[in-house]
């Protein structure tokens, strides 16, 4: 190395290592806004209570600080556990999240599911959700606790769709003019026979009630199944013509027994 000091290489070698280990480390794996919800989509489910049997645990949260692979895209995977109160594991389901990630996004929203079948037996659990970057191999963990109940009259199942198929699901909250179907099903009814109204009402923030629609299904004893478990409905929402804050109030009646079931979901309205 004819020209270059020994002490020049020393100064060098000072040089490479201080601008190396000035190089930052990778982004910590993050899990953030963790919650319940009814789909990736979806609206938050609160209170983060289940049916025994006829129900699925879906939790969605953000993602950030994963590495790239070569595409620019993400690999990940996530494994949902449910643990009992006395810590041992119920259940367990893993699903791989990986795709290409939006030019200049840096965190992506990932979900972790699990169906709440005849083994969760009703009490309290906790949920579990751990998500593994495949590219810098760092973990990341959040929890929550849920409650199981015995199967009862019950709004479960909701969703809401971009299209009147209900094929392509969107969120609640939309545009002026904007359409919207949904679908919801309903537990806990008499074999012997049903007799349902599902309600629609829209509010405003205030409480104040701006439109209102019912109607019925009914099933006869011969028409009910041994093994049929939730009854579903499904239709669409009107567009709206003004901006502004709203709430989706929806009730299922059950006329045979004189008992009620009911959700609400907040959802806003922008112009396009």
């Amino acid at each position: 190395m004819r020209g270059i000091s020994i002490k020049a290489l020393g100064i060098i070698g000072l040089l490479t290592g201080t601008m190396i280990a000035a190089q930052p480390a990778h982004a910590q794996l993050q899990l953030s806004n963790f919650k319940a919800a009814y789909g990736p989509f979806w609206p938050e489910r609160e209170p983060a209570v289940y049916y025994q049997g006829k129900d699925g645990l879906f939790v969605r949260f953000v993602l950030s600080g994963f590495k790239p692979n070569a595409q620019g895209g993400f690999e990940l995977n996530s494994q949902i556990t449910l643990l009992n109160s006395a810590g041992e594991t119920i259940k367990l389901q893993s699903l791989p999240l990986q795709g290409p990630l939006e030019y200049g996004k840096k965190a992506v929203v990932g979900y972790a599911t699990l169906l709440i079948d005849e083994s969760c037996v009703p009490g309290e659990y906790k949920a579990v959700v751990t998500v593994k970057d495949k590219k810098s191999g760092q973990s990341a963990s959040e929890s929550m606790q849920i409650v199981v109940k015995s199967e009862e009259w019950a709004i479960v199942r909701v969703g809401f769709f971009a299209d009147p198929e209900h094929h392509v699901p969107t969120t609640l909250s939309g545009v002026v003019g904007e359409s919207k179907g949904y679908t919801l099903g309903v537990i806990g009814f008499d074999h012997e026979g049903v007799d349902c109204q599902i309600g629609i009402r829209i509010l405003s923030q205030a409480g104040d009630e701006i439109s209102k629609y019912e109607w019925d299904k009914g099933l006869k004893r011969e028409e009910i199944l041994p093994n049929f478990a939730v009854l579903t409905f499904s239709n669409n929402l009107a567009g709206f013509s003004a901006p502004g804050t709203y709430r989706l109030n929806i009730t299922a009646t059950d006329r045979m027994k004189n008992r009620t079931a009911s959700c609400e979901f907040p959802f806003e309205v922008r112009l396009p």
